[in-house]
């Protein structure tokens, strides 16, 4: 049997702040910071001969403890790989296609470093989706011409090179 303390009362100071009830939110944040440090948004390209060239959208987070990942793959499903070196395990994260659309659009709103990255593959999966041929049909030229766009510009984000400093010199954006 509870007995309730007489002495226990209410307090407005002991209510969960408002912040604290985003936890939805902060978990897609921290989702995003996670993937904007660790991960690689991409569009494979991949040739097989008797079909034309295949592109597919793909979300690759990789690091040495399994833990987030574990929870990556529970809520938006994907695979593993593990390679291994002398001294450690590294884990890869891998996810796919429709899935890979559902995480990015989850977090989006947060992406700091690869937020462009994630417009275009959005763009590129929602125009794959489209233009998809019936089983047994190759892609169009125009089709393929569009998708390798896609890709060429993902390649051309991922490819900027890192703002170089001289000692006690900053650019005037990083001022």
């Amino acid at each position: 049997m509870l007995i309730a303390n007489p002495e226990y009362r209410w307090k407005p100071e002991m209510a969960i702040p408002r912040d604290s009830l985003e936890m939805c939110k902060l978990n897609s944040a921290y989702v995003a910071g996670f993937i904007d440090g660790e991960g690689c948004i991409r569009i494979d390209k991949s040739h097989s001969p008797p079909r034309s060239t295949c592109y597919k959208l793909e979300v690759i987070v990789a690091n040495t403890n399994l833990e987030v990942l574990t929870k990556l793959k529970e809520k938006y499903g994907g695979y593993f790989t593990e390679r291994k070196s002398r001294n450690r395990t590294a884990y890869y994260w891998s996810i796919h296609g429709n899935p890979a659309t559902i995480l990015l659009k989850d977090i989006k709103p947060y992406l700091q470093v690869k937020a462009e990255q994630a417009s275009v593959a959005l763009k590129f999966q929602r125009v794959k989706t489209l233009g998809k041929p019936a089983p047994g049909r190759r892609l169009s030229q125009e089709e393929l011409e569009l998708r390798e766009e896609y890709y060429q510009r993902i390649k051309a984000l991922k490819s900027r090179k890192p703002v170089t400093t001289t000692k006690g010199h900053l650019p005037e954006m990083m001022v």
